[in-house]
């Protein structure tokens, strides 16, 4: 996953900082952001899910269960 940060310099310029995560990084990043379930143990995260554009393949965790992830390829 090609991660983008853009900073803007004191003198107005914008600069890239480009950084590439793992598929395993890039869904603990998924995780950490994820909405936790309310009282009514519901959650507005239902599900996550990072592709690897360059291998056509995802991983898919479904109802914030990160302990289970469903992968598979796009064809």
């Amino acid at each position: 996953m090609d991660v983008r940060r853009f900073t803007i310099s004191a003198n107005g310029k914008a600069s890239c900082v480009c950084n590439v995560l793992t598929e395993s990084e890039a869904m603990a990043v998924l995780q950490s952001v994820a909405q936790r379930p309310t009282a009514a143990k519901t959650s507005n995260t239902q599900w996550s899910v990072v592709y690897n554009l360059t291998r056509g393949t995802y991983t898919l965790c479904v109802g914030r269960n990160y302990n289970t992830p469903v992968s598979g390829s796009v064809e």
